[in-house]
């Protein structure tokens, strides 16, 4: 995997330090030095399982990450930091037989680079440090120094340059550290480290040279030692929070887009949820390191005191006694999310899992000032902004996460209080604090200005008004129903008027929907879930009765024809038809001829066109119909639209355990998207989709962590067209002009109205428009001569029909705003989809978070 794909700078960092220890061992290894073996200076990582001894000795020596292994790629062994010099000697006394590459050189000065740059940052900020972790960060750097120094005279690079580098004297761009630094105050200490990691943001990432000619895959790789010191836990600390601060940053910069009206609402909530998965991903891959010191909370927290200490700043002296630290902290506890980590870990800490039902907040530290906003001019009101938005948010949460088996969309801030509160340790989470910092950040600065709740129940309305005409006892019609309707009530407020009621909890002072209407990312992914199930079961309603080929394929021919005047436009079926492209309803090249119009036809619904051969031809029977046989092969389907967006919706309405969602996969996930925009209903890759998708790929492979949060906003944006067109409203008006045209040919065919159901006789009405064009038949009984007369009725119909308004209703029904009259026959149906008369209040209801105060 090129360097350029790999997310995050850790992973960028580390992928560095391998390719070092790779390229060494592995130069050496081809030109005879013994590398290697089963050795403890060498370990192998083994696919099988170890027992015993061996087991506790690879656990204790062999860190070595298994992501990317295969088949080709699967035995490893770990490279010592100490060996390094050996190796370099051994290639440097080779001669001219050995030329190091530029990738070589780019990874070696990366590393020096961040790992120098950083030690420096930290020392002349006053961090401390162990002396133990002084002294193994300065051996690895002097290593790496050495393999430069033996191994320069053979490499590309210039000395100037590595130097250069080294030093920290690339600045080329000082733009790719704004982002980190837009989440804390300017020239703090915090921001001056992150800017000695600048050498990994993809703005400054020196070029890799696509024509060094890399190591062929082999068998047995080799991977850097990783360092445990206290340094390299905060340096991996650095990076993760560096990263996140970029993530935050891009995530403020899609709200300020959906405030302005630019973006959709389910767009920015679908990309700050996956923004909070891969955030989960990013840590989950430094577990190891961190539980070396009992967990990455420790680490922040030690690390939060270290950087207060240098900024001259007591920790510990508190103005009040129940502040949780010295709020003159606050701007280097908002980049290390100190603030949300003490909040949750309160929590965690004050509450069992049995009494997650029913907990409500006091208002013992106050109340969330809505007014206030993100207005807060000081630290401590800024404090008590943060807090108090937690406090009221965490009862709320817990009630989610008891129902959680009801919930039709699962956000990762519910799904981490759940694994929080089932883990036995109860340690709070780095990422799950970044999700509540996220919540916080948009509650404070953006719902004062959106009216998310009001945009999803008017998404409610608009969807539950199509679901009038589709008959109540449908399958489909249930699903979407539910979808809609299952917040049609605040189950929270609901719960809590019960324990009111049971005198069990103080009269409720806050009014219906107060979670969602502070909390548009949840409304956002219930939209997006609404619009995913509408078009999932659209589609399988649409498709069953197969009306909607023919419709498309009668359109496209009365068009061809010219029976049809310029300006008589189906609007709503040539938008699906762009939408699916030709392949959902033509084999091959849509038809030009009368006799192609048969053809085709017969081989879209998976017919043979001798099934329809002309009575003289056909060999006599008793008037009984031939039965059809199906070739499934070359009947059409309609195809989902919206690959990444139906993606995204199958993840987060899955409360279980799910595969991670990594920056790798949200990065694979939309590059599949852009290629199924370029892929047909069949599976094949359009013309020129090829080039499109190549290039689609190298561009997002480049985007860091960050830039993946933007793209995935942009693609479910893109993405809207396809995903909200209404399959339901589309087949329901087909079918009623296929009702009209049947009975039109009637008239002029009396001898084609017999018997069978709508659902076995209208999808075939089409059919017997383009048989009679080409003189052929499937009643034996009925000799048709080839003539237009259908057809010209066909057009007849049509032009009728969309003059009416029937080719529009799906674009109008979109653009109309429905009133909740409209639609309140509808509202409750689901009875009790919460399961609320089932609660049972025991003692546990009323407790709740009374202080949240850390030493």
């Amino acid at each position: 995997m090129p360097p350029s794909s790999l997310k995050g700078i850790y992973r960028n960092y580390k992928a560095d330090t391998d390719v070092v220890a790779s390229w060494l061992a592995t130069t050496a290894q081809q030109h005879g030095y013994r590398v290697g073996g089963a050795s403890a200076a060498y370990p192998a990582a083994t696919g099988g399982r170890l027992k015993g001894k061996a087991r506790k000795q690879a656990k204790a020596t062999m860190p070595v990450a298994t992501l990317g292994m295969t088949a080709e790629n699967k035995t490893k062994y770990i490279i010592k930091v100490r060996d390094f010099e050996a190796l370099a000697v051994y290639i440097a006394g080779l001669g001219s037989t050995v030329l190091v590459p530029s990738f070589f050189t780019n990874a070696l000065r990366r590393v020096i680079s961040v790992r120098k740059s950083f030690a420096e940052r930290l020392g002349s900020a006053g961090v401390k440090i162990t002396v133990a972790s002084e002294v193994t960060h300065s051996f690895f750097v002097e290593q790496l120094e050495k393999v430069w120094q033996i191994l320069s005279p053979a490499a590309h690079a210039t000395t100037a340059t590595i130097n250069a580098t080294v030093t920290g004297q690339d600045d080329r761009d000082e733009r790719s550290n704004r982002r980190a630094r837009s989440s804390a105050t300017n020239d703090t200490i915090v921001s001056n480290i992150f800017s000695a990691l600048r050498v990994y943001h993809p703005s400054n990432r020196l070029e890799d040279d696509s024509d060094a000619i890399r190591p062929a895959p082999v068998r047995t790789t080799f991977v850097a030692e990783q360092g445990d010191s206290v340094l390299d836990m905060i340096f991996a600390l650095t990076t993760l929070l560096n990263d996140y601060a970029d993530i935050r940053a891009e995530i403020r910069a899609l709200w300020t887009e959906h405030a302005s009206g630019r973006l959709d609402l389910a767009a920015a909530s679908v990309a700050t949820n996956a923004a909070i998965e891969m955030a989960r991903s990013m840590e989950d891959e430094m577990k190891a390191l961190f539980d070396k010191s009992d967990g990455v909370h420790i680490v922040t927290e030690a690390y939060f005191h270290s950087l207060c200490e240098a900024s001259g700043i007591d920790k510990l002296d508190k103005e009040m006694s129940h502040d949780p630290y010295n709020l003159a902290a606050y701007d280097i506890a908002d980049v290390c999310l100190i603030n949300m980590l003490t909040l949750l870990a309160s929590y965690t800490a004050s509450v069992d899992r049995q009494e997650t039902c029913l907990q409500t907040y006091s208002g013992k530290f106050g109340w969330y000032d809505e007014a206030l906003g993100g207005k807060a001019q000081t630290k401590r009101q800024q404090w008590t902004q943060d807090m108090t938005a937690v406090l009221e948010l965490m009862p709320d949460l817990s009630f989610l996460v008891l129902k959680l088996g009801r919930l039709s969309v699962v956000d990762e801030l519910t799904r981490g209080l759940a694994y929080v509160m089932d883990d036995g340790k109860r340690r709070a989470k780095l990422w799950l604090a970044f999700a509540l910092q996220i919540y916080v950040d948009i509650l404070r600065d953006f719902v004062p200005d959106c009216d998310s709740l009001g945009e999803m129940q008017a998404e409610v309305r608009e969807i539950k008004h199509a679901m009038l005409t589709v008959p109540a006892s449908d399958p489909h019609r249930v699903t979407v129903m539910r979808a809609a309707g299952l917040w049609d009530t605040d189950p929270i407020w609901a719960a809590r008027g019960m324990a009111v009621s049971a005198e069990l909890l103080p009269q409720a002072h806050t009014a219906p929907f107060k979670f969602l209407r502070r909390n548009p990312m949840y409304c956002g992914l219930l939209v997006h879930h609404m619009r995913s199930t509408r078009q999932t079961e659209g589609l399988s309603y649409a498709a069953t009765p197969g009306a909607l080929l023919g419709v498309v394929q009668l359109y496209h021919a009365l068009r061809n024809e010219r029976l049809l005047p310029e300006h008589c436009t189906w609007d709503d079926l040539q938008e699906l038809w762009t939408l699916q492209g030709d392949a959902s309803f033509f084999v091959g090249d849509p038809p030009t001829t009368k006799e192609a119009y048969f053809s085709n036809y017969a081989l879209s619904i998976g017919t043979s066109v001798t099934h329809w051969a002309a009575a003289s031809s056909r060999r006599k029977g008793k008037g009984k119909q031939p039965t059809f046989k199906v070739h499934s092969d070359n009947r059409r389907n309609l195809m989902p639209i919206g690959y990444l967006s139906l993606a995204v919706n199958h993840r987060i309405k899955h409360p279980g355990a799910r595969v991670p969602w990594s920056p790798e996969a949200v990065q694979d996930t939309l590059v599949e998207g852009v290629s199924r925009r370029h892929t047909d209903s069949r599976s094949r890759l359009q013309r020129g989709g090829k080039d499109g998708v190549g290039v689609a790929r190298a561009r997002i492979a480049s985007l860091p962590p960050a830039g993946l949060v933007r793209e995935v906003a942009e693609a479910v944006q893109h993405e809207k067209r396809g995903l909200c067109f209404d399959f339901f409203i589309m087949h329901n008006q087909s079918w009623s002009f296929l009702t009209v045209l049947r009975e039109a040919l009637w008239a002029v065919v009396p001898a084609i109205a017999q018997g069978g159901s709508d659902a076995e006789t209208l999808p075939f009405v089409p059919g017997i428009c383009f048989a009679a064009a080409a003189g052929k038949s499937l009643n034996q009984a009925v000799v048709v001569t080839a003539n237009d007369a259908l057809l010209r009725t066909a057009a007849d119909v049509m032009r009728t029909f969309v003059r009416d308004g029937g080719g529009s209703v799906v674009r109008m029904d979109v653009e109309r705003e429905v009133s909740l009259e409209e639609v309140e026959s509808l509202c409750g149906q689901e009875g009790d989809p919460w399961r609320l008369k089932r609660l049972e209040f025991g003692d546990g209801v009323g407790g709740g978070l009374n202080s949240v105060t850390r030493s």
